[in-house]
């Protein structure tokens, strides 16, 4: 049992920390799975049809993370090293017991490395500023406009200041210089805005 907790502790421990210290950093060995696996075959009418896309999106992830490089590796080095330990630390244990102790911490650290890094893979960061985003933001007015003309605003969105050029529908407003406002919509590339009093 030492030989193969020593093989997996020295290939699985190799592969982890190369990935811990950036030497793997540009090398992508995963491949993500995508497939649609239904339970049944929910009808058009079913109101439990959007948690049958759940249970599936539930099952993707779990494919993804099991057939991930990154699980194997992890759960391979984890297993050895905790069999070794165990070996060291507890020579009264019996070989099966280190066995089943190792397989499960393996399983277990490789699952929620793995599940940790392919969801951080899924998640995509998202810069693209949509005309609901800027609903309800504050806005402070760079060039005076009123209902009959159009100004400038400078909003924070996402932590960025942006300009947008604004339009008003409040008659006998005039926004001047330094005034607030509340974005209330989106139209043409153009922000709406009332007074924020």
């Amino acid at each position: 049992m030492q030989s193969l907790y020593w093989l997996c502790f020295v290939l699985g421990g190799t592969f982890v920390a190369l990935s811990a210290f950036g030497g793997l950093d540009g090398v992508e060995f995963d491949a993500e799975i995508d497939t649609d696996i239904e339970l049944r075959a929910p009808t058009p009418h079913d109101p439990s049809q959007s948690s049958f896309k759940t249970i599936s999106s539930k099952v993707r992830f779990a494919i993804n993370v099991l057939t991930s490089f990154r699980f194997w590796t992890a759960s391979s080095g984890f297993f050895g090293l905790t069999g070794l330990l165990l070996s060291w630390l507890y020579p009264s244990f019996g070989a099966w017991l280190v066995f089943t102790i190792a397989l499960l911490m393996g399983v277990l650290l490789g699952t929620a490395i793995a599940s940790t890094l392919v969801a951080l893979h899924i998640r995509q960061v998202d810069s693209l500023v949509r005309s609901t985003d800027l609903a309800g933001l504050m806005g402070v007015v760079e060039l005076p406009f009123d209902a009959h003309s159009r100004g400038k605003i400078r909003v924070d969105v996402r932590g960025t200041l942006v300009d947008f050029v604004a339009r008003t529908d409040e008659q006998g407003q005039v926004f001047e210089q330094g005034d607030r406002v509340l974005v209330v919509g989106a139209e043409n590339n153009r922000l709406w805005v009332v007074s924020a009093d």
